[in-house]
């Protein structure tokens, strides 16, 4: 199949000369043989054709002699139109393995990667949002089914969307030096409404990935970073939203940084403000209000950078290092637990709210942790 040729009959039709050379040139333009020269045969609608014939190099990199046929004009292109004419099968051939053109192109995607050895990933879009069914170990933590992070499954699809081959091998390589007798990943994805199925193995000698399409003869290889969307394991799609509070619904707030408690509500007669009631009274025009608004705002919402497998021993928060507690207008509450230990560059913290295991310990973003204290 081959990829849509748009761009190059654009370059046939647009084809422009640099400039004609009027003096009768002799053996340097390499055109005096039609015979052993590249050609380009331009057939028209109306049956005329014209052949372009693709001499030696002028000015290195930049120009090439070039002439029509029969014409016994001699003039110059450019190095780009030479390359945007002269192309070859392999050239022309679709990068689009997998023939996808749109997201909604994609129903269900099952994944198995070094991350998965007890068995796939299952992602299945259900008609209003898409559902994972994690592998066998991991569903005694995640649950035999959830609703994956919305960020990481618009990635994975993006990832099988814009999926292009960097070339097309012309011979069969072998398997267990290609790394396809046990592939390192293995993606099946429904595309309007039919299976297709791509394994990717080794990494050759120019950091390029073998890979094959199940069921055919095609082999191919694509770029480490195309392959590396596809190695994120189970816990990578755990949905990251802890909370999502509307400001509005806050109605105090509880602060404690090194031994210091904070505390804030809303007056009774000024539900839109906030004033402090410890470690002092401050209220009015002394309390800047967007301070306070901000830390609000900052929970609207909060999503967690990752997870660990650490326990809030380990992290450092059984003794937190900052702690803030909200309580909402039907008198709930909800407490986020901040440690200053860092890994991946975010902090350790655990989150107590409807929805959210409390023994979790997930990392925040620095600069979220800033917001909030």
């Amino acid at each position: 199949q081959l990829t849509d040729l748009k761009s190059f009959f654009s370059a046939v039709s647009g084809l422009r000369v640099n400039e004609f050379v009027m003096e009768k040139p002799g053996a340097e333009t390499g055109l005096l043989d039609a015979a052993k020269v590249a050609k380009v045969t331009i057939e028209l609608a109306d049956g005329k054709k014209h052949v372009v014939l693709f001499g030696g190099e002028k000015e290195k990199g930049k120009s090439f002699y070039a002439m029509l046929e029969g014409a016994g004009e001699y003039f110059l292109v450019s190095d780009f139109t030479k390359k945007n004419l002269l192309k070859s099968l392999a050239d022309l051939r679709d990068k689009n393995i997998l023939g996808v053109d749109d997201d909604k192109d994609i129903t269900k995607l099952v994944l198995k990667n070094e991350a998965t050895p007890d068995g796939p990933m299952t992602f299945e879009f259900d008609g209003t949002a898409w559902k994972m069914t994690p592998p066998p170990a991991a569903q005694a933590t995640l649950g035999a089914s959830l609703t994956p992070d919305d960020a990481e499954v618009k990635a994975l699809i993006s990832g099988v969307r814009y999926l292009r081959v960097t070339d097309f091998l012309t011979a069969a390589p072998a398997e267990a030096d290609a790394g396809l007798a046990t592939p390192a990943i293995t993606l099946t994805a429904t595309i309007k409404g039919v299976e297709k199925t791509i394994v990717l193995g080794s990494v050759d000698r120019d950091s390029k990935v073998h890979g094959r399409l199940e069921g055919t003869e095609i082999y191919f290889t694509l770029g480490t970073w195309t392959r590396d969307k596809f190695k994120k394991g189970p816990v990578d799609f755990k949905n990251k939203r802890l909370l999502k509070i509307e400001p509005a619904e806050v109605t105090a707030l509880e602060l404690v940084d090194g031994g210091v408690t904070m505390k804030l509500e809303r007056p009774a007669d000024k539900p839109d403000g906030w004033k402090m009631t410890a470690p002092e009274l401050v209220e009015g025009d002394l309390l800047d209000a967007t301070v306070v608004t901000g830390i609000v705002t900052a929970l609207n919402p909060l999503d967690a950078k990752g997870f660990t497998a650490k326990t809030k021993d380990e992290a450092g928060l059984s003794t937190p290092a900052f702690t803030l507690t909200l309580t909402l207008k039907d008198g709930t509450t909800r407490r986020v637990f901040v440690s200053d230990t860092v890994e991946d560059e975010a902090n350790l913290a655990a989150i107590e709210a409807p929805g959210v295991d409390p023994s979790t310990v997930v990392t925040l973003e620095k600069f979220k942790v800033s917001n909030l204290r």
